[in-house]
């Protein structure tokens, strides 16, 4: 069952973005969270209330 469409108690509708990025050993903290939340944006951007994944080379503009 999805997300948005369970009854909570106390919230009227709810929705859940993900970002997901595979780590390499050779991020830094800064590039890894760099990259999740690049991929965090760009769930939201493609309609929210979804999951996307990045690969490691993959570079996200989500202001654009």
């Amino acid at each position: 069952m999805a997300i948005a469409d369970y009854l909570f108690d106390k919230v009227e509708h709810l929705t859940v973005s993900f970002g997901v990025v595979i780590y390499n050993p050779e991020d830094d903290l800064n590039s890894l969270l760099k990259r999740v939340d690049d991929a965090l944006y760009l769930a939201k951007q493609n309609g929210r209330n979804r999951v996307e994944a990045l690969q490691r080379e993959e570079i996200v503009n989500p202001a654009s």
